[in-house]
């Protein structure tokens, strides 16, 4: 037994004389490397789908849709940087699943894209989903541009078993399969908040909102007044102007004469929308006087379309709330597809969104989630 344990122990110091050798030998460089590893590079696009919860809407497990599936989305604009990001989130999530199935040329699942010419036009959204019901869709999704205007048409849907989810901006219809999109509620109290730091807790807030019929936007109306009204009391909200009530007017409504005529005082603007923001920054440029002193209102507002992102660069814009239209296109395909299979969905399904200042603009974070 002595024997066999010198033995043993003679070889276990050899095996350490080497180790010890080994380590000695390896270059610095390379033992650095073993000791830290880099962590990968986060994508953009890794960003964007991190952000949808539940995390169930970021990836295509489980979706076996037929061969020749295909599914309808319906937006409310036809072109914008903001919808872009729609589409490509949409043909991302269409790419991974024919990839997971396996799908090619007639088999590939399809998803097509369609919105009226001009933003928000109803009564062309209307038709539009007329059309698209007739080529019988597994499933639909649309960003409704009236909250109540396409009823008749979701009861159709249904009756011919085509499930409908909403994004960006939704309905009270019962039917809808899920609703996917920011949370607008929270992120306008949040904007609450920064515009009364921004504003020391005093002065007159304006609320310019694009759509008076969107969900969208009536929900941040609603949630910002709110916010203000009631945590911050030396705030007044001088009143809420609607970009689409002018619209309707006709020509001899001029938006930027009407905010400087019927609200001069206000010091904040606060926009539902891109195309919002940009009639503030408008109404703005108009009541900051260099040569009088006049201050412009302090603006704050969604999206991160290249002129808003370009004002925030310079000053112009104190605050943007940056949404994930790349994150609500690909979860709105998988919300589809999950209804077209009846595996059921969440109600809501929350894409996520990031508050952007001077102060974080440049960061990875938020450089990755602009578009």
């Amino acid at each position: 037994m002595k024997k066999r344990y010198r033995g043993t122990a003679v070889l276990l110091a050899g095996v350490m004389l080497l180790a010890g050798c080994s380590s000695q030998n390896v270059p610095e460089s390379s033992q650095a490397a073993q000791e830290t590893s880099a962590e990968p590079e986060i994508t953009s696009e890794q960003e964007k789908l991190g952000r949808i919860q539940p995390s169930a809407y970021n990836n295509v497990n489980g979706l076996n849709l037929e061969p020749g599936s295909y599914i309808s989305v319906l937006g409310r604009s036809e072109s914008g940087a903001y919808w872009d990001e729609v589409q490509a989130g949409m043909d991302q999530a269409i790419e991974d699943i024919n990839t997971a199935l396996g799908y090619e040329g007639g088999d590939r699942v399809r998803a097509t894209y369609n919105a009226a010419a001009v933003s928000d036009d109803v009564d062309e959204q209307v038709n539009i989903l007329d059309e698209e019901l007739a080529r019988y869709p597994v499933a639909v999704g649309i960003a409704l541009s009236d909250a109540n205007a396409c009823e008749v048409q979701f009861d159709l849907a249904a009756e011919n078993g085509i499930p409908v989810v909403a994004f960006d901006s939704g309905s009270d219809y019962q039917g809808l399969m899920a609703t996917v999109g920011t949370d607008n509620d929270a992120s306008a109290r949040e904007a609450a908040g920064k515009m009364a730091e921004e504003m020391g807790e005093s002065g007159e807030v304006l609320i310019l909102v694009d759509n008076s019929k969107a969900k969208a936007d009536t929900v941040r109306e609603s949630a910002f007044r709110d916010e203000i009204q009631n945590q911050y009391p030396g705030i007044t909200i001088a009143g809420s102007c609607y970009m689409d009530q002018w619209a309707d007017a006709g020509e001899e409504i001029d938006p930027v004469q009407e905010i400087l005529t019927q609200y001069p005082n206000i010091t904040g603007i606060f926009a539902t929308s891109s195309d919002a923001v940009l009639l503030a920054l408008e109404a703005a440029d108009a009541m900051g006087d260099a040569d009088t002193g006049a201050e412009a209102p302090v603006i704050m507002g969604y999206d991160a379309e290249e002129e808003e992102v370009s004002a925030l660069e310079d000053g112009r814009i104190s605050g943007l709330i940056v949404q994930n239209p790349y994150g609500m296109g690909y979860a709105t395909i998988v919300a589809a597809a999950r209804a077209a299979l009846a595996q059921g969905n969440e109600a809501v399904v929350n894409t996520g969104y990031l508050w952007v200042d001077a102060e974080n603009m440049d960061s990875d974070e938020a450089q990755r989630l602009l578009y």
